[in-house]
């Protein structure tokens, strides 16, 4: 089935399933598979693939160990950049975090280069993106004051919040992404500046008192940075992954290399917190998604509950997600966010009022994406 995916140009894709088992843990059956492979596939095709699902980085390290020479002129460009930015990225979350701690402002690195060194030994493993960054929802006005003092510029969205003073604005503003953004002019260095980790609370509830509770420190150079504790990570990393649909293997290659580190107690610990918060299935989905990939093999803690038939719908269509990419459209807004049945899916098993949440919540999304259309419209009309 992985061999025989699409990608996005329709054309058949017979290199996913190499670049998974590249991907994948030593000792997997995907991995076996790709060391017992004696034809390996285009190099072109891995890159394409490779740059799809955001995997640049490990790929050319694993492609180093096993076929040096065919693979360095077609990955040295792409690897140089991405290591170049990786690179920059760290440096820039010392800035922000030693700033932080020099306020007393708690803060929590999620993924970006604090992951890649807690996963890996060293921040340049994972592909980069932006910086995610968790504060508590009542620091978000000093957190917010701080990333202005080092350089940040805030999206528009949330300026009537900020200036009033009133997290409740600020966090009803944010009821589509959950996050506030912030950008350093002149680079393309992000931030996006998190409070919980999805952005529909009674889809995914946050127990913010747990979650600050349970944290450990990643040492980057000089910098000490506040990251999840084992348990903690599975969840969030299971929730990231579930939230995407899995689309990307960046996601999944985060979980099965976190599944090895983790000892009984986190494992028991990860699931007893998924079913106290009500979603146990939305992290067993990316697992067995993984697991059918033969990308990990589940622990045994974990192994008992892969007959719930509700993960089982949901890590089908991940699996499904993962081979046929949904692609973006030209104005930047992503056809997931009037994905009802996303929403759906995610409360497949939950109560009656729960979903009557979920139906006045696409109806929000919805009247909000008219209205800013409309505005855009209207705006074009008045400068023709």
């Amino acid at each position: 089935m992985v061999d025989t995916a699409r990608t996005r140009d329709g054309a058949a894709d017979t290199a996913l399933g190499a670049l998974i088992g590249a991907l994948a843990p030593p000792g997997t059956p995907a991995n076996q598979a790709w060391v017992a492979r004696t034809v390996p596939p285009s190099p072109t095709d891995l890159l394409f693939l490779a740059k799809q699902h955001r995997v640049v980085l490990p790929v050319a390290q694993r492609l180093a160990k096993k076929a040096p020479d065919p693979w360095r002129a077609v990955f040295k460009a792409p690897v140089r950049a991405r290591t170049l930015r990786a690179l920059s990225l760290t440096g820039e979350l010392s800035r922000i975090a030693d700033g932080f701690a020099a306020a007393g402002v708690p803060l929590i690195a999620l993924k970006g280069p604090a992951l890649s060194q807690d996963l890996f030994g060293t921040p340049i493993a994972r592909d980069p993106g932006d910086l995610d960054l968790l504060v508590k929802a009542q620091d978000l006005l000093r957190a917010d004051t701080l990333l202005r003092q080092q350089g940040y510029l805030r999206g528009s969205t949330w300026d009537e919040g900020f200036a009033t003073g009133n997290v409740k604005i600020i966090i009803d503003k944010s009821f589509r992404n959950g996050h506030i953004n912030y950008h350093l002019p002149n680079t393309h260095i992000s931030v996006e500046l998190h409070w919980r980790w999805f952005h529909v609370e009674e889809v995914v509830p946050f127990d913010e008192a747990l979650v600050w509770q349970e944290t450990r420190t990643v040492q980057i150079g000089s910098c000490e940075i506040s990251v999840f504790s084992p348990s903690i990570l599975l969840i969030y990393l299971s929730l990231h992954a579930a939230a995407h649909d899995c689309e990307r293997l960046m996601w999944i290659y985060d979980i099965v290399w976190l599944l090895p580190r983790l000892n009984a107690g986190d494992l028991i610990k990860a699931r007893n917190l998924a079913q106290h918060l009500g979603i146990l299935d939305l992290v067993l989905a990316p697992l067995l998604c993984a697991a059918t990939l033969g990308a990990t093999v589940l622990p045994p803690v974990l192994a008992d509950l892969s007959e719930r038939r509700s993960a089982h719908r949901l890590a089908l269509f991940c699996h499904f997600r993962l081979e046929h990419p949904v692609q973006h459209v030209k104005s930047g807004f992503h056809y997931r966010s009037l994905c009802w049945r996303r929403y759906w899916r995610f409360a497949s098993d939950r109560e009656p009022p729960r979903r009557l949440f979920l139906a006045k919540y696409f109806v929000r999304v919805l009247c909000s994406v008219l209205t800013g259309w409309l505005v855009r419209m209207v705006s074009t009309k008045k400068r023709a």
